[in-house]
């Protein structure tokens, strides 16, 4: 009988051991303050990609929150920053001087395999959308009409690589690739193999991480 308890307290003990290992213990930063806990951030950065075969900066805002101390679920909201002119029309001019607008949002989930170190990577999945449109101001009223619209299904895989420097800020790198994958005009005049491109961008988190 004393056996059959001497067991179950072992394996107690050791199972509240694993549970510490597993739980409890310090994140790597630079100020080497360590880490207590894994809640979420608000961050924004600047993104590079391309629209309509052109270099493109688009500002975002984005923040996540920790599901578990390794995976993540969060969002982004960007607007395309960049001057791009739609294509010259010879039957109507004045587009020579218009642009395009382009926002989009995404929904993403995330995973670092090992966020405790100083320096890991992150690898995820974000799905959303975007809203493209190109308006034209009439030089007769002033006023502003769409000379094309249309909403976009988008689908991002990307990589990211943070760097702890503290418990409360992270810097990052990231590379993706934005997919156009539907339109809701089919006469949109820009199609989605010209949406569609590699991404590059730089952010700054703040949180509890």
């Amino acid at each position: 009988m004393q056996r059959k308890y001497f067991f179950i307290l072992l394996v107690l003990i050791c199972t509240k051991s694993l549970l510490a290992q597993r739980y409890v213990y310090q994140k790597i930063t630079l100020k080497k303050d360590g880490v207590s806990g894994s809640i979420g951030y608000l961050g924004a950065g600047i993104r590079y990609h391309q629209f309509y075969h052109k270099d493109a900066i688009s500002a975002f805002a984005d923040f996540g929150w920790n599901i578990t101390d390794k995976w993540l679920i969060g969002a982004s909201a960007n607007i395309m920053t960049s001057s791009i002119k739609l294509p010259y029309n010879p039957f109507e001019p004045i587009i020579l001087n218009q642009k395009w607008e382009n926002r989009f949002g995404l929904m993403k989930i995330s995973y670092t395999p090992a966020t405790y170190k100083l320096t890991h990577l992150v690898l995820g999945i974000g799905f959303g959308g975007a809203e493209i449109k190109a308006r034209i101001e009439d030089p007769y009223t002033y006023q502003f009409y769409n000379a094309s619209y249309t909403y976009v299904a988008l689908i991002e895989p990307f990589v990211e690589y943070e760097l702890n420097v503290s418990k409360r800020f992270r810097p990052c790198l990231g590379f993706s690739y934005l997919k156009a994958m539907y339109q809701t005009n089919k006469n949109n005049l820009i199609p989605s193999g010209q949406i569609s491109s590699p991404s590059f961008y730089v952010a700054a988190r703040f949180g509890e991480f």
